[in-house]
């Protein structure tokens, strides 16, 4: 896994998501390790929020405990993979709930990235952060 691998993944993702998603669906990955990736992704999106909210001026005592925001995102990306994996074998497909998942958590991954990059224009050039994030809305529906 070397950088221009995951740039490959990453472009794949926009070109082409339906192949990426079966791309990682079909990685043969141990579910601790995706339990794992899970939270990360989950630290990693709080992290952002409360960074972002730094910048922004706003103050922390409006949001969630980071602890507490961290643990509903986990609930709720487990619930939507159960969700989804036994929508889609309700409509014939054969999906399970941990390639539903490896999805959910890819997706939550991408948008960290997109996170990570509205934070560096918050830093550095303040008024396009707005429209990145509008842009990153976007690109996410």
């Amino acid at each position: 896994m070397n950088r221009s691998w995951w740039t490959g993944l990453l472009e794949e993702a926009v070109r082409d998501p339906r192949r990426n998603a079966q791309r990682i669906v079909g990685w043969s990955l141990p579910e601790r390790t995706v339990l794992l990736a899970l939270i990360l992704v989950s630290a990693l999106s709080v992290l952002g929020l409360y960074t972002a909210s730094l910048l922004a001026g706003l103050e922390a005592e409006f949001l969630p405990q980071p602890f507490m925001l961290a643990l509903m995102q986990v609930g709720s990306m487990l619930l939507l993979a159960a969700v989804l994996a036994q929508a889609g074998r309700m409509f014939g497909g054969q999906g399970s709930f941990a390639g539903s998942l490896r999805i959910i958590v890819w997706i939550q991954l991408l948008m960290v990235l997109l996170q990570a990059v509205q934070l560096i224009a918050m830093l550095v050039l303040p008024p396009l952060a707005g429209l990145l994030s509008l842009g990153s809305v976007v690109a996410i529906c």
